[in-house]
């Protein structure tokens, strides 16, 4: 039996199953920080607000940037992760999803207006960077 090396022989991506935190977020203790996390973000940021432009670093399957889509806001979020990004993309199709790594943001300075980065420091190591 030969192979052709021109069709993919792949199975398709199952995207059925959750991420990290979208399991989490249905824990008693992921349930209370998202609660915290969303709301520290609607005291903090006024999302109401007309042509406002937000980043969610590393946005998995988009907690946060969930919470930006349903305003007015344009949403670009970008994680590492592609399976998260894809799963992200079959809740909503109102955010731009870049892949890309926290240390080197394809992205230009002075672009968004609001930048979430909530629960992704502790995964980098090199601070600075970010």
């Amino acid at each position: 039996m030969t192979t052709n090396l021109n069709t993919p022989t792949e199975a398709p991506l199952d995207l059925s199953v959750e991420t990290h935190w979208e399991k989490a977020t249905k824990t008693r203790m992921g349930k209370y920080l998202t609660n915290l996390e969303t709301d520290f973000i609607s005291k903090s940021i006024d999302l109401s607000q007309e042509n406002i432009t937000v980043m969610d670093v590393g946005a998995e399957a988009g907690r946060f940037s969930l919470l930006a889509a349903n305003s007015k806001a344009t949403v670009v979020s970008v994680d590492i992760n592609s399976y998260a990004l894809k799963r992200l993309k079959l809740k909503t199709k109102q955010v731009n999803i870049i892949q890309a790594d926290a240390r080197h943001l394809p992205l230009k300075d002075e672009v968004f207006d609001v930048v979430f980065m909530i629960e992704v420091l502790d995964y980098i190591s090199e601070l600075e960077q970010a």
